[in-house]
C-alpha cells in the first residue's frame, strides 16, 4: 500500500531548475525517516511518440533532503533539481521516487514505496 504523499515542484523563474517537496506521514522521530531516500531524476522522450519509454537524462538521480519531521509525524522533504537545456521535439518529466531501507534475514534491502511524476 503507498504511503499518503503530497508532492509539489514549483519551476524556478528562468527555467533551469525546479524546488520539489514531498510531504507525508513518516515515523515519529528523525532516526526512522533517515531511513528512507527520496530521490527526483530527470527524464525525456520524443514529444511525436507518448507510447514511448521515458529515459533518464542524468546518470545519478538527486536527493531530497530530510527537512524536518514534526512531533504529529509528518516528514518533509526537500531539494533543487536542475533542468536540462530543452531540445525541441521532446518533452520532460520529473519522477519522485521514495525508497524504503530495512534489514532482513539476507542482509540490508531496499523497495521503492511511492513513485510519481510531474511533467515539467
Amino acid at each position: 500500500m503507498m504511503p499518503n504523499r503530497a508532492a509539489t515542484v514549483t519551476p524556478t523563474g528562468d527555467g533551469t531548475g525546479a524546488e520539489v517537496m514531498l510531504k507525508g506521514p513518516s515515523a515519529s522521530n528523525t532516526f526512522e525517516a533517515d531511513g528512507r531516500r527520496v530521490t527526483v531524476v530527470v527524464q525525456s522522450r520524443p514529444a511525436l511518440g507518448s507510447e514511448l519509454l521515458w529515459h533518464d537524462e542524468a546518470d545519478e538521480a538527486t536527493d531530497l533532503a530530510l527537512a524536518e519531521v514534526d512531533a504529529g509525524g509528518i516528514a518533509t522533504w526537500k531539494g533543487a533539481v536542475p533542468l536540462p537545456a530543452r531540445e525541441a521535439g521532446r518533452e520532460y518529466q520529473l519522477l519522485i521516487k521514495e525508497h524504503e531501507h530495512f534489514n532482513s534475514d539476507s542482509g540490508p534491502r531496499s523497495r521503492v514505496v511511492y513513485a510519481d511524476a510531474f511533467k515539467v
